[in-house]
């Protein structure tokens, strides 16, 4: 198929006199509204023989790309805290990301408040063992302490305090060092990688009674962070579905749903960020790997063309609209893109045609301007 643009070159030449009983050539009159209906600019509008098409009206399914990554589950996170003031005798954990299961023990505190406690409890069987209600306060404060009922009857029968608490897990999962200055520097300081850099806490060292001493994080229990644009957060909502496809297991994608939407957008890259919760017991995904995510939003209802129809001009857009035997540049203003059509949204009406494929009406050399 082959077009040419409308352009009229028109020369000059010199015209002699003619007799004034003569009328005037035709060849000679130029209607200038003719001309300038005629003569258009060559980055505007083409004569051509190609289809046309029309704007259709339809509900269209949203389909949003993101990428995120995956990360701990911060409500799942635990603090493991000492009831009692002292100094640690033993420590049995050392490093960083070390696994453990609840129950385990972690270290054991020398306390003097525990010690004194103990022997409260002792002098009161050894010396008035029919003062119930003292007995049973001994024995609740030992419990506020951090001593176990199973400790309490031990002590009872072997009539000998215990110099040293042990201090067990609450949770299960990787053991890191509870946020603060010195596990700040001593990280930074470490020379060895973060996963087998020791813990800040060292034997001998003292802790505070209720103060974080360590902290753990359940691998089994994350979440997926994705980063939505601006521009696609108002297509975005709480419940929408999500198919997940981790980097490292492209393979493993699964079907989740957006559980919540950060009401703020995050500082230094500018996006929003949707939480999809999953069980990471089965797909075991790395913490910190990376996935890329497609958001299937409600249908939008509008009139849409296909994007070969449309011409991108920075942040603006045109078509060729058909009149006649030629196609005119036109701008109009777009909305979503999605499967391969462009919501138009002004510019048009639904009666107009315009051309099916509009680049390629246009010269690799031409410039697109619309009116």
């Amino acid at each position: 198929m082959r077009y040419t643009s409308l352009i009229i070159i028109t020369t000059l030449t010199a015209c002699h006199p003619q007799p004034d009983s003569a009328p005037p050539s035709a060849a000679t009159h130029v209607d200038s509204a003719a001309l300038k209906t005629l003569v258009q600019p060559a980055n505007r509008v083409v004569k051509a023989d190609m289809p046309a098409i029309a704007m259709q009206r339809s509900a269209e399914t949203i389909e949003l790309e993101a990428v995120g990554r995956v990360d701990y589950d911060t409500r799942f996170i635990g603090s493991v805290s000492a009831r009692v003031s002292g100094r640690i005798e033993k420590l049995y954990v050392k490093y960083r990301y070390q696994s453990i299961v609840k129950g385990q023990p972690l270290m054991d505190v020398y306390s003097p408040e525990l010690l004194t406690a103990q022997q409260n409890l002792l002098l009161l069987l050894d010396k008035d063992p029919g003062n119930t209600g003292m007995i049973e306060a001994a024995r609740e404060r030992l419990d506020q302490l951090g001593f176990s009922p199973k400790q309490t009857q031990q002590l009872a029968k072997d009539k000998k305090p215990v110099y040293a608490v042990t201090i067990h897990s609450p949770y299960t999962g990787h053991l890191h060092d509870t946020p603060g200055e010195m596990a700040l520097v001593e990280a930074m300081a470490a020379s060895v990688t973060a996963t087998t850099a020791p813990l800040s806490l060292k034997e001998g060292d003292y802790i505070q009674r209720g103060k974080p001493i360590l902290t753990v994080y359940d691998p089994r229990k994350t979440w997926i962070l994705l980063n939505i644009f601006p521009g696609d957060l108002p297509l975005t909502r709480v419940g929408d579905k999500v198919r997940i496809r981790p980097e490292s297991a492209p393979d493993r994608d699964f079907r989740a749903q957006i559980d919540y939407l950060e009401p703020v957008l995050r500082q230094g890259n500018k996006v929003a960020v949707a939480r999809v919760y999953f069980d990471n017991s089965v797909l075991r995904l790395p913490i910190g790997d990376r996935v890329r995510a497609f958001v299937f939003s409600l249908p939008a209802e509008g009139w849409w063309l296909p994007e070969d129809a449309v011409v991108a001009l920075g942040s603006q857009a045109g078509v060729m609209k058909k009149s006649g035997d030629r196609y005119e540049a036109v701008a109009v203003q777009t909305g979503l893109r999605t499967n391969g059509k462009v919501q138009i949204t002004g510019g048009l009406n639904p009666a107009d045609s315009v051309a099916a494929n509009a680049q390629f009406l246009l010269d690799s050399d031409s410039f697109f301007s619309t009116k």
